[in-house]
């Protein structure tokens, strides 16, 4: 019969120098999401606090980037999936497969507090893969007045006759994506920092504005998969109203031809 000394709890977590008190390093890791990578330990981290120093639950903890382009992602929580593994939630989506990224950490601490050792670091893929001449699928979008009209009320879902929600697709939801664009300042979401135009367009202009607010609404536009090309004019009337005139073609997987955005400076997109 095994003794303490050979049995499982003599070199497991419970040992007097098994895994769970000593011995801390980084094992592996794997992407479980496009911003999700699951990190395994080699013995018992303290995992109790987000914010202590040195605790598996705390984001700043662990670190994530790409090994070859040095870009880094930003962790936004650790949570416990096993008593040695834990996922990190990070802003950035991965790049796409087969990219080397690479979790890392310095300040990890063990149970009875010693400090990781090495390996403090693992290396894993991209899980998206890249298909150079992938085809996506058209956009389906239920449809919403984004604006009082007559007989329908702004901003609620369309009901057909047959009483289920109707839907568009490209073109008509290219034009409200672009629309949506348009007017939305800004950083308006955090988890999209370059969507939106970086001036809205629900003030006056000086003529000054105009060259640069034409170019940021043709790359906004641009950034839509649809759209493979867009130009605009933007003009200012003696009264100081700014009007947006914005054509957009489309690639010929998104149906082809192209979709008319106008706007005028007040006007609710």
């Amino acid at each position: 019969m095994a003794g303490w000394g050979t049995g499982a709890w003599g070199i497991g977590p419970w040992g007097g120098v098994g895994p769970g008190l000593s011995g801390l390093h980084v094992m592996n890791a794997v992407a479980v999401a496009t911003n999700c990578v699951r990190v395994t330990v080699s013995a018992l981290p303290k995992a109790s606090s987000a914010t202590a120093v040195g605790d598996a639950l705390n984001p700043a903890t662990w670190s994530v980037f790409e090994v070859v382009s040095g870009t880094v992602h930003t962790v936004l929580s650790s949570s416990q999936f096993s008593p040695l593994e834990f996922d990190l939630q990070v802003l950035e989506p991965f790049a796409a497969y087969p990219t080397v990224h690479r979790t890392a950490t310095s300040t990890l601490l063990s149970l009875a507090g010693g400090l990781v050792a090495a390996p403090k670091s693992a290396d894993f893929l991209g899980v998206v893969a890249h298909k150079a001449n992938a085809t996506p699928n058209p956009l389906v979008d239920l449809k919403n007045r984004p604006t009082a009209t007559s007989g329908g009320t702004g901003g609620t879902l369309v009901v057909t006759d047959g009483g289920d929600y109707a839907a568009i697709e490209n073109p008509e939801l290219v034009r409200k994506l672009i629309y949506r664009r348009l007017g939305t300042p800004r950083g308006a979401f955090f988890h999209l920092p370059n969507y939106g135009l970086a001036a809205t367009l629900k003030k006056n202009y000086t003529v000054s504005d105009l060259v640069a607010m034409r170019q940021d609404c043709i790359t906004q536009a641009e950034l839509e998969d649809e759209v493979d090309s867009a130009d605009a004019t933007v003009s200012l009337s003696q009264s100081g109203i700014l009007d947006l005139q914005l054509a957009a073609d489309l690639k010929p997987w998104a149906g082809g031809g192209s979709v008319a955005v106008s706007a005028i400076s007040g006007m609710e997109l």
